[in-house]
């Protein structure tokens, strides 16, 4: 199975109990010069995620390599975002903790497209189309390999793996597309989409860095500068908002929102409030613009 590059160093690995992250946690393992930090977060979500969690340990322990375990109480109606949000704040203290290098997850190929797909229904533009493969704070190592190839590693190696109760259900996007449309891909439509994701992603990269060029005039630590925002054009300011979006650790927009996002920052009085979603709202003061947890 071909993998991308990993150096020597210290890592934090998502495995959630489903096959994908278990065969990486499987070929990890054995990697010689990577330090591994098992992270397994159980989200409240489903019922029978007490199962995912129990395997998680015991294949931990089976390798010897230490785990930390994050919960919360999500309910079965979370959305996918708020999910991810309180995963990954969970992996960042994790990486904290152990002075690790970086985040592993095991996204893989399938997962690339599945995405693009959806942020294409979303209308999230170029960099929606790229989240995965340009997202520069976590690595992902199986992003070459299809699901496919994950799922012959794992029964050739006798690999136990626990499958989401949820992935049947195709009333979700992902999952429709995970099941009806996917597989419907011949092979010459699968690699032009790839290679197509591929040049975009690189496109996308320069745009990426220029953006972080600008996150230092437009924003401190005290959120964004109005005046600064306001007198970008519209289009670089959209691309402003929805980077300062994902540095934030907040994924699930579409193109109305961010432009609705932006005229409300553009414009809005202070202590004026815009709900993202469920529990994220972004906070006006006369100066700025900064994200804030509520509590409702």
């Amino acid at each position: 199975m071909e993998l991308s590059d990993l150096k020597p160093g210290k890592y934090v690995v998502a495995v959630s109990g489903g096959v994908d992250s278990m065969v990486l946690l499987d070929i990890l393992a054995s990697q010689l010069g990577a330090k591994i930090i098992v992270a397994h977060f159980n989200h409240g979500i489903r019922s029978d995620a007490q199962i995912d969690e129990e395997l998680v340990v015991q294949t931990s322990k089976k390798h010897g390599l230490p785990i930390e375990i994050g919960r919360a109480n999500l309910g079965p109606e979370a959305s996918e975002a708020a999910a991810r949000q309180v995963r990954y704040k969970f992996l960042e203290n994790v990486k904290k903790k152990y002075g690790a290098s970086a985040i592993i997850t095991a996204h893989h190929q399938d997962d690339l497209i599945e995405t693009a797909f959806i942020n294409i229904l979303r209308g999230t533009g170029p960099r929606g189309l790229t989240a995965i493969s340009n997202n520069t704070g976590v690595l992902r190592p199986l992003l070459k390999v299809g699901k496919n190839e994950i799922i012959e590693y794992a029964k050739k190696n006798n690999i136990k793996w626990h499958e989401d109760s949820t992935n049947s259900d195709d009333k979700y996007l992902r999952n429709y597309l995970r099941l009806k449309v996917i597989p419907n891909l011949s092979t010459r439509q699968r690699d032009n989409l790839l290679e197509n994701l591929s040049n975009l992603a690189s496109n996308t990269q320069v745009k990426t860095e220029a953006l972080q060029d600008l996150n230092g005039y437009l924003a401190t630590k005290d959120g964004i500068i109005r005046s600064r925002l306001s007198v970008l054009s519209n289009d670089v300011a959209s691309e402003f908002i929805a980077h300062w979006l994902r540095m934030s650790g907040f994924f699930d927009y579409d193109k109305k929102l961010i432009n609705s996002l932006l005229a409300f920052v553009k414009t809005g009085q202070p202590s004026a409030r815009f709900n993202l979603g469920k529990n994220i709202d972004v906070v006006l003061s006369k100066t700025t613009a900064l994200l804030e947890t509520n509590d409702r």
